[in-house]
């Protein structure tokens, strides 16, 4: 089960890491181009590498995981949605 937990936190951070890649298009300047948002960034990830952010999350995603489970969601289903969610609150 911690590994389960482990390859979900860094499935987490890595769907948030490239949500923040993607998220500026063709006709407008990618939003890390500003310099508010890259030390936006910057101050998420400095929060995110403390030992205390790391258990934090890993405590809410392996309880959104069991949550998801019973509810009646397959062990697959679970995983997707938890991976898909990514890192809450940051959109």
């Amino acid at each position: 089960m911690a590994r389960l937990t482990s390859i979900l936190l860094l499935t987490g951070l890595v769907t948030m890491a490239s949500n923040i890649c993607a998220q500026g298009n063709d006709e407008a300047p990618s939003p890390a181009a500003d310099p508010h948002e890259r030390e936006r960034i910057r101050a998420v990830l400095e929060v995110l590498a403390e030992p205390a952010s790391v258990a934090n999350l890993a405590r809410f995603t392996r309880g959104y995981y069991e949550a998801l489970l019973a509810a009646g969601f397959t062990q697959d289903q679970a995983v997707r949605i938890v991976v898909g969610t990514g890192v809450p609150g940051l959109d």
